[in-house]
């Protein structure tokens, strides 16, 4: 394989790298802030007023036990997204330029 086909390929590889980095990013994100917010977007004033007194209780019992745990479980999401997806963007960055250098000095 030439030089010029290297870098080419290199080029490539890094541009499909930094796509999912950016994937990574949006999707990690955006599941993260979903699974934070999930209690409190759940409402149960589409229920009848006797659904809604048997429910009410459990769900309150739901808010207290798994509000905070899911509140950290997409915190936690968010950081490792923002983590991997800063990771793999440097390294499509370094892929880049290598394959830039191959090119050039080919």
């Amino acid at each position: 394989m030439t030089g010029k086909r290297k870098g080419a390929a290199m080029i490539f590889i890094s541009l499909a790298i930094l796509t999912v980095a950016i994937l990574v990013f949006i999707t990690l994100n955006t599941w993260g802030e979903w699974i934070a917010d999930y209690v409190n977007t759940v409402s149960l004033a589409s229920l009848s007023t006797e659904a809604q007194a048997a429910a009410g209780t459990i769900f309150a019992a739901y808010k207290i036990f798994f509000g905070g745990l899911m509140s950290q479980v997409g915190g936690y999401m968010q950081v490792v997204g923002n983590f991997i997806g800063i990771l793999l963007t440097c390294v499509s960055l370094g892929i880049f330029t290598n394959g830039i250098f191959t090119i050039k000095n080919a």
